[in-house]
């Protein structure tokens, strides 16, 4: 059995609650986050310590956001290091390894790879303002909208920005929408401030 056992919910002065298992304090019911998977429906952690966990992350993230050179850079300047911790990671991972190579692989022989660049698709980031193309959400990733493993291509026509949530739940599937469909989806986010492609 993984992690610790959740703890149980008991009423104080009619109010119900449960101890955090994080900072071990007794809180009110409200004081969690709903999870459909977790015992009670609550989260172990009050949304306190939750928080104080993801805000490193997030500084991290939005630091390598703002400077993406560094990146580059690091990766420049250390390329013998990178090589090495890839090696040691493929030595350590055979299966994902071969499945990686396997789908760069597949990756070059699509139609559209050689053409496509990175300036083709930081246009299409562009013209979806940042945001996923299903939801309207911050974005994360590029998504083929027709799905590689449904003989998607890898042209810039075929590429729009997704947050991890519909790429997790969209998976390889592929609904074409009709035209009153993408002008209702591109209404509907249009508060978003994205822009209106479309007359």
């Amino acid at each position: 059995m993984g992690g610790p056992i959740p703890a149980a919910i008991t009423e104080r002065d009619g109010i119900s609650g449960k101890i955090c298992n994080q900072c071990k304090k007794w809180l009110p019911l409200a004081a969690y986050s709903k999870d459909r998977s977790a015992t009670y429906g609550l989260r172990r952690v009050c949304k306190e310590c939750a928080k104080a966990y993801r805000a490193p992350r997030e500084w991290h993230k939005r630091w390598r956001d703002e400077h993406p050179e560094y990146a580059q850079e690091y990766r420049e300047n250390n390329k013998e290091q990178i090589q090495e911790r890839h090696k040691r990671w493929e030595l350590a991972h055979p299966g994902y390894a071969a499945a990686y190579t396997k789908r760069c692989e597949t990756m070059k022989d699509l139609p559209g790879f050689g053409y496509t660049r990175p300036a083709h698709i930081k246009a299409r980031w562009e013209m979806w303002g940042g945001r996923c193309w299903i939801c309207g959400a911050r974005a994360t990733a590029t998504d083929h909208v027709k799905p590689i493993a449904r003989g998607g291509a890898h042209w810039p026509c075929n590429l729009r920005p997704v947050c991890t949530s519909c790429n997790s739940s969209k998976h390889a599937r592929w609904t074409p929408l009709a035209w009153a469909d993408v002008r209702q989806l591109l209404y509907d986010t249009n508060t978003l401030g994205l822009p209106q492609v479309l007359d």
